[in-house]
């Protein structure tokens, strides 16, 4: 009898978890979809698309669901699978009209200008895709200078050649992020270590609409970007793994965290933690993603 109960525990808990394997696909193309970012809704755990669209969940509870997400495609929620093929579908994209007339003279306006020494802390990502975002209000003095020719951030990684995903929105009514400024992915690399890193942005013809623009960073959870170390808690000397994907940005402390939006578990939500003030040891200010933008006509 304790022989049948266990076996019948074991079948119950396989069916109750399983591992997920599966590829998302453009509906209309019927080809891979690469770097989809993929949750377990209210969950902090998730994954991301392979360069083929494959994306593989390790022991998943059979009620879970799943949301995906990916520049130019509508975002989906869908039941878990086993083995599945999920298809999104593409994301019309209604930019901003601007008249580029020619000049002789080549101008550049830097906006957001930071120093390695401004850097007060660090956004990293564990086993959950994170995406965090940075509001940029126009000026006026952006219509000599309307173009996004390249950015600027602090990144630390521990593995070489870290990707990550750059991402381009919209306002909506409520100041949170709204719709895609662009279709495509738009991947960084960053040297191991901690660096500066430029991304060039001129192919893109990407500019700053009237209502501003969220500048945001997605991290990849893939295999090239996964970094392994072990840790300590605090009163005990067991050492434990621990997972988290690489690069890590640089953050400047703010007033304010109406600037600053973190994507997790399928929502936007302000950035909702504070840093520490290393003198009195107190939390204030915000963290704001450092990101400095260089503009020209």
């Amino acid at each position: 009898m304790k022989i049948k109960l266990l076996f019948l525990l074991v079948l119950f808990s396989k069916i109750l978890f399983s591992q997920v394997s599966g590829i998302v696909k453009d509906s209309l193309t019927q080809k891979p979809i690469p770097y989809v970012n993929i949750w377990l809704v209210n969950q902090n755990t998730g994954t991301t698309s392979d360069t083929n669209g494959r994306f593989h969940l390790p022991e998943t509870a059979s009620s879970a669901v799943l949301a995906f997400s990916s520049v130019g495609y509508k975002a989906k929620k869908a039941n878990l699978q086993a083995s599945c093929i999920v298809y999104l579908q593409s994301q019309m994209i209604d930019l901003p009209e601007f008249i580029i007339t020619s000049s002789k003279e080549i101008k550049h306006l830097s906006v957001g200008q930071f120093q390695k020494s401004d850097i007060f802390s660090l956004f990293a990502c564990g086993t959950a895709p994170w995406i965090v975002a940075r509001y940029f209000p126009y000026s006026s003095q952006y219509n000599e200078t309307p173009l996004i020719q390249s950015l600027k951030l602090l990144t630390r990684s521990q593995v070489k050649n870290a990707s990550f995903n750059i991402r381009f929105y919209d306002v909506k009514e409520d100041g949170s992020p709204g719709n895609f400024l662009y279709d495509r992915n738009i991947l960084g690399v960053v040297k191991k270590g901690k660096s500066l890193t430029f991304v060039d942005l001129s192919p893109y013809n990407i500019c700053i609409p009237n209502k501003g623009i969220f500048i945001a960073v997605e991290w990849l959870l893939t295999e090239e970007n996964k970094y392994e170390y072990t840790y300590t808690m605090p009163g005990s000397k067991k050492r434990n793994k621990g997972i988290r994907y690489e690069p890590a940005f640089g953050s400047i402390p703010c007033n304010t965290n109406n600037n600053s939006w973190i994507y997790s578990q399928g929502i936007w939500k302000n950035a909702w933690w504070k840093n520490k003030n290393r003198k009195t040891g107190t939390m204030e200010n915000y963290s704001q993603l450092a990101v400095e933008l260089l503009l020209t006509n």
